[in-house]
């Protein structure tokens, strides 16, 4: 199973490949381009999904 986090809270976006770099030492944002986008696409879409916090 292929596992990537991306970093949302910190600007520029970090991507990085959770299967072979655990310790995220490896920002993959210049080199996987396109994934980079695919990725935030669908975050922005789980995110539009949410409700906002009754508090």
């Amino acid at each position: 199973m292929k596992l990537s986090t991306i970093c949302f809270a910190i600007s520029p976006w970090l991507h990085f490949n959770l299967a072979d770099d655990l310790s995220e030492q490896n920002n993959l944002v210049d080199t996987k381009k396109g994934k980079l986008e695919e990725l935030i696409e669908t975050w922005e879409e789980y995110d539009g999904e949410m409700m906002e916090p009754v508090f």
